[in-house]
Order: C-alpha cells, then structure tokens, then sequence
C-alpha cells in the first residue's frame, strides 16, 4: 500500500506510524525504518509536526504517479537520507565529520556500507563518540580489492548524498535507467 506519506504516515490516521513497511528493490530496510521510528518519535513528543492532511494527500498522489512500474520503491537509501535531512536533522555533515573526527572516520563513513551509526554524529539522540569508535574499528582486512570497491562506495555516498538534496521526487526518474541497463 503505498498511501502514506513518505511510506510512513497515512492521513486518514495521522496519529498512527507504519514503521518498517518502507523495502524497497534495493538497500536495506533498517535505515529507512530508524529514521521512521526517530521522526515518529519526534512527532509524538511534538518536537516535530506533520504537515497538512492536503499536502500529505498531495506528495502521496504525486509520489504515486513517478513511481510505478518495476522501481516503484527502488531505493530504501533515498527514503532514509530524505527522513534523515528533512525531518529527523540527523544526517551527517561531512565537513563538520572530517573537521571534528578526521579524515580516516569521514573516509570510511562515506566508502563503507550504509549503518544507522552515521546518522549518530548530529542531530536529536545524537552519540557522536560511539558514531566515531564505529569507524575508527578496522571493519575487514584491506587487500587491493577493497580499496576499489571503496572508491566505487564513496561515489554511491556521495551520489546518495547528493540525490537525497533533491526533493523526494521518488527513485525511479533516478535510478529506472540504471537499472534497465543492469538488468
């Protein structure tokens, strides 16, 4: 069902959150529903508010009309970066990451794989030293191989990061062509 706002709120039952009903064809499912949860956390200790039930019904109908087909929720990353930035304030701002924790940290916290922890250096329930030990821990042991693939992460981060300053405008306008070459 993809009557909610940002798969999250439906406007018929504002008050009530479907956390974790956000898999897409690609990405994991724990950094979408951890910004769900986060910002339902935030809207009920009214820290946050939802917008009108006419905007809601509107992104709905509008997100509902550029996703369809095959890539309908494509990308579980979008949904998180776009939780995390616009309603969360909880995503990672790599100059205050390279400034505060230095370039080993900020390096590997755009080349290896996505983890909740990075949306822990700012922001509310923020640990930005726990954050920190994540990536200061050697997470496999580096042989030429990795050293490519973290090239290739870093420019997934950094195209993420990038995507997800755009509106949520949904994946399948950005990702669809990708795919169809893939597949």
């Amino acid at each position: 069902n993809r009557d909610r706002y940002l798969l999250t709120f439906h406007p018929d039952i504002a008050k009530v959150a479907f956390i974790g009903f956000c898999r897409g064809h690609a990405g994991s499912i724990i950094l979408p529903t951890e910004m769900q949860a986060r910002w339902f956390a935030l809207l009920v200790s009214g820290k946050r508010t939802l917008p009108s039930e006419a905007t809601m019904r509107t992104d709905i109908q509008r997100t509902k009309r550029q996703n369809t087909g095959y890539a309908a929720t494509l990308g579980a990353w979008f949904l998180a970066n776009f939780i995390a930035r616009h309603h969360v304030g909880c995503e990672p701002d790599p100059v205050q990451v390279l400034s505060r924790h230095g370039l080993r940290v900020c390096w590997r916290m755009y080349t290896q794989s996505f983890a909740g922890y990075m949306f822990r250096f700012r922001g509310p329930h923020a640990v930005p030293h726990v954050a920190r030990l994540a990536y200061e821990e050697p997470q496999h042991s580096k042989i030429a191989i990795w050293h490519a693939l973290e090239v290739c992460c870093l420019f997934l981060g950094l195209l993420f990061y990038v995507a997800s300053h755009i509106p949520y405008i949904g994946t399948t306008q950005l990702i669809a062509p990708l795919m169809s070459v893939w597949l």
